[in-house]
């Protein structure tokens, strides 16, 4: 177990690559387990700025937003890999719109 400062623990499980953080803050209460990665990112001092309003307003950590937009693009880039590969057979089946398959599953 490495020490990383007065109130903050760091552990990686042996034969693990993930690290797990412990924080601990005695004046809030508060205890934080981190088992997440961490990347950088660089942006243009505009998006920060709306970055931060948002978070802001809505009330939640920058990083929160960050990792909701990234999970919803890789989902939105998972959907469209699915379709290309399957648009081939749709196609062999008479199905050349999103229009005709909705009319086929009325």
């Amino acid at each position: 177990m490495e020490v990383a400062g007065a109130d903050q623990t760091r552990w990686r499980s042996p034969g693990s690559t993930a690290n797990v953080r412990l924080k601990f803050d005695i004046d809030n209460l508060r205890v934080t387990l981190s088992y997440m990665n961490t990347i950088t990112v660089r942006i243009p001092d505009e998006l920060k700025n709306d970055l931060q309003k948002i978070s802001e307003t809505e009330h939640k950590p920058v990083s929160d937003l960050v990792r909701e937009s990234v999970r919803r693009f890789v989902a939105v880039e998972r959907f469209r890999q699915l379709r290309r590969k399957a648009l081939p057979f749709a196609e062999a089946q008479g199905f050349l719109t999103d229009e005709d398959i909705f009319t086929n599953l009325k």
